[in-house]
C-alpha cells in the first residue's frame, strides 16, 4: 500500500548537516511516509552517515544514486520514483518542526482545490550563538515579486513545499538548468497554472551554511535576470527593476566592511541623489527588523529544538 506522503531529499556533500535533517523527518508526529534520498554524486561521508542512520530505523527509506547533476535533477529523480499521494521536499541541510507534515496534510485534505502548499520558515545560523530570522508571507505572489526586485527574502524555500502528485504536468518539474533560483522558478510556474497557498505558521528551519550556491553573486545576478526575462508579467517597470538590482548588488558589496564605511557609502548615494540605493537600503533594514521579530514562545521552542 502506498504511503500518503513521499519525502524527497537531494544530497550533495552534506556530511555536517544531513543527520539532523533525517532526525527532523523521523521525529514527525505523522508517520505514514516514505523517504527517497537522492545522492547527487556526493564525495564526502554523507552517504555513510545516511546508511548508518536508516539501518536502525523502522521507517521506509530508499536511496537513489546519480552523477552530479544539481539539486533540481536530484529532486526530479526522487519525484519520479515517489509513490505517495503528496510529495514533500526537504533539502539535506534544512530541518522540519515536528508538526510540519501533519499540518500541511490536514490543510491539503481540507482544501482539495489547493495543489501546492508552502509555509512560513525561519532562517537560522550557528556561530557562537543561534541567530533566527523569520520569513513570513501572506501569499506567494507578493513574496516572489519582493524577491525579484531584491527587496525581500528568498521566494519561500523548497523545504517548505508539499504538493499533490496528481497536479504534476510536463511544465511543473524543476528546471535543471537553473542552479540557484530553481525553487523560485518552480513556485512561479505552479502559481500560473495551479492553486498555491502559504500555510500561516512556521514549519521549516532553513540553514545558512558555507558554500551554498545562493551566496554566489554571479549566479544570483544571472538567474534574477533570467527569471525577469522568463516572466515579463511579473515586471511592472523594467527600468526600476534594473536600478533596484544595481542598488542591491552595490549594497551587497559592502558586506564585511566596517559600519563607518557602510554609512559613508550610503551617505555618498544620498549626496549624489541615488534614490534606488537609499530605497534598497531602507527595504533591507525594514525586512531584517520584521524578520528579527519572533514571539517569545516560538523563539524559545525553536532555540530549544536546535540545541
Amino acid at each position: 500500500m502506498s504511503p500518503r506522503i513521499s519525502v524527497v531529499i537531494p544530497v550533495y556533500n552534506k556530511e555536517d548537516y544531513v543527520l539532523d535533517c533525517l532526525k527532523s523527518l523521523e521525529n514527525q508526529d505523522f508517520n505514514d511516509w516514505e523517504c527517497i534520498i537522492v545522492d547527487d554524486g556526493s564525495q564526502d561521508a554523507s552517504m555513510k552517515i545516511i546508511k548508518d542512520f536508516i539501518a536502525s530505523s523502522e521507517n521506509s527509506w530508499t536511496i537513489l544514486t546519480q552523477n552530479n547533476g544539481g539539486p533540481s535533477s536530484a529532486r526530479n529523480l526522487g519525484i519520479r520514483k515517489a509513490t505517495g499521494e503528496f510529495i514533500a521536499l526537504l533539502d539535506a541541510d534544512d530541518l522540519w518542526l515536528p508538526t510540519k507534515l501533519s499540518k500541511q496534510l490536514h490543510f491539503l485534505e481540507k482544501y482539495p482545490n489547493v495543489d501546492l502548499l508552502l509555509s512560513h520558515y525561519v532562517i537560522f545560523s550557528r556561530n557562537d550563538s543561534i541567530k533566527l530570522r523569520a520569513v513570513r508571507a501572506r501569499n506567494n505572489a507578493r513574496q516572489v515579486r519582493r524577491w525579484l526586485d531584491m527587496r525581500g527574502f528568498g521566494g519561500l524555500v523548497e523545504s517548505t513545499g508539499m504538493f499533490r502528485k496528481t497536479a504534476l504536468n510536463e511544465g511543473l518539474w524543476f528546471d535543471e538548468e537553473m542552479p540557484t533560483t530553481e525553487g523560485l522558478d518552480f513556485v512561479i510556474r505552479w502559481t500560473f497554472q495551479k492553486q498555491v497557498k502559504v500555510y500561516q505558521d512556521i514549519l521549516t528551519l532553513y540553514r545558512i551554511s558555507e558554500n551554498q550556491l545562493h551566496t554566489r553573486q554571479d549566479l544570483v545576478k544571472s538567474n534574477v535576470t533570467l527569471v525577469a526575462d522568463r516572466y515579463p508579467d511579473l515586471v511592472t517597470n523594467e527600468y526600476v527593476l534594473n536600478k533596484m538590482h544595481l542598488a542591491y548588488f552595490q549594497l551587497s558589496g559592502l558586506r564585511g566592511l566596517q559600519k563607518k564605511e557602510i554609512f559613508l557609502s550610503i551617505l555618498n548615494s544620498f549626496m549624489f541623489l541615488n534614490p534606488f540605493v537609499l530605497w534598497m537600503a531602507f527595504s533591507i533594514v525594514l525586512r531584517n527588523l520584521k524578520a528579527s521579530y519572533l514571539a517569545k514562545k516560538t523563539r524559545n521552542l525553536i532555540t530549544a529544538y536546535l540545541k
